[in-house]
């Protein structure tokens, strides 16, 4: 059964162009919003007013309700309650000229960690959550270790202090090649037995790579060694001469 023409009907702010092709079975329409912005809305949505416009009109009611209470309170009508507040977060220091979507005010703390300031709303206060912004700042679930830390004891099972003892007794360098550990990638550089997980020592990036591609046993550091004092073409060249 073909769907009722809504051709030339006006909705709200919406007037009704023409026909679009139908989406998940419902009958779409194009329309114009009194703004001169095209939006293609469902026919249902139009008659029953859940769509009055192309997003102007939400836009316009949100901007109001923003602007009046801009400064002035919590959102829905509350006084600021946090002007002089003092806790956990730190100390407030002043309120932002700007407010959010609800109309909330946005305090200027004094971080108690950092000494920074950061803008945090109500909400934030009350609930003592920390800015993102913080140097310090730690998420819900922190295990009390630093990243690195975690990454190094669940990998290997030593701490970050057992590998800065194993680098400064290293001489800060590869134990191999004796090249300067580059800091950044030092987890990537912890070498140690793929069968037992012992931690050997620390290596550089090539270093490490080149054991794991000589099967990180003994008997393929021989075989490497005897290739580099008895090449094959060496070899080739005295059978040769014979």
């Amino acid at each position: 059964m073909s769907a009722i023409s809504e051709v030339g009907n006006k909705y709200a702010r919406l007037t009704v162009l023409n026909r679009s092709p139908n989406k998940n079975k419902k009958a779409m329409w194009n329309c114009i919003c009194d703004c001169g912005t095209e939006k293609t809305v469902s026919g249902t949505h139009l008659r029953t007013g859940h769509v009055k416009s192309c997003g102007c009109y939400h836009s316009e009611i949100v901007a109001l309700i923003g602007k009046n209470n801009k400064g002035q309170s919590e959102g829905r009508g509350q006084p600021r309650k946090y002007e002089n507040y003092v806790g956990v977060l730190g100390k407030t220091v002043g309120v932002t000229d700007r407010s959010e979507s609800n109309g909330a005010v946005q305090y200027l703390i004094e971080c108690a960690k950092c000494g920074e300031i950061h803008a945090r709303n109500a909400k934030h206060l009350k609930q003592g959550l920390q800015s993102k912004e913080c140097k310090y700042f730690k998420p819900y679930n922190w295990s009390g270790l630093e990243y690195e830390d975690r990454v190094i004891q669940r990998q290997y099972g030593i701490s970050l202090q057992d590998f800065n003892d194993l680098l400064n007794f290293q001489g800060g360098k590869c134990a191999i090649c004796f090249k300067q550990i580059d800091g950044n990638r030092r987890n990537m550089n912890i070498d140690h037995c793929h069968e037992t997980n012992k931690v050997r020592g620390i290596l550089c990036s090539g270093c490490n790579t080149g054991l794991g591609h000589l099967g990180d046993d003994i008997d393929g550091l021989k075989r490497a060694l005897y290739y580099l004092m008895n090449n094959p073409f060496d070899e080739l060249n005295f059978s040769r001469a014979r």
